[in-house]
């Protein structure tokens, strides 16, 4: 039985080892020497010369992953706060002096929930402006018929 579950264990870990492996050949997004790779707004895509002369003259070359406000919060900030949480073992769970992993739960979240308020609110009163200009452009120009 022992001997077994031995095997079972070794021939798991060779093929989970084997898996990664491959999969990090194969990954555009696997770490390379002398890149920096940063999550950068979609802001600032118009930085790239800035990064080319960086390169240029450190030899260090920055990777900028661009993604809005929006985007990085549904595709990075929340699936990885989840993520850590899920991760985070029973048994390192309330060690004395520290605090829950909860807690950092529940204020990693409030802290995503307010950014993406304040960016609803944004976009909210920016759709709103292009409405009016709209409705005044379209009432301007019936006007000049």
């Amino acid at each position: 039985m022992r001997r077994t579950l031995a095997a079972v264990v070794v021939f798991t870990a060779v093929l989970l080892t084997a898996c990664s492996a491959q999969q990090k050949a194969d990954d555009p997004t696997a770490p390379e020497p002398g890149t920096l790779r940063v999550l950068a707004s979609s802001e600032l895509a118009d930085m790239t010369p800035v990064l080319d002369r960086v390169r240029k003259s450190t030899g260090i070359k920055v990777r900028p992953t661009y993604l809005g406000t929006l985007a990085r919060a549904v595709r990075q900030d929340v699936p990885e706060t989840v993520d850590t949480f899920v991760r985070t073992r029973w048994w390192t769970r309330p060690a004395p002096g520290q605090e829950p992993p909860e807690h950092h739960l529940e204020r990693q979240l409030t802290l995503v929930h307010n950014e993406l308020k304040l960016l609803a609110t944004t976009l909210r009163e920016t759709e709103a402006r292009r409405q009016e200009s709209h409705t005044r452009y379209l009432e301007d120009r019936g006007r000049e018929q």
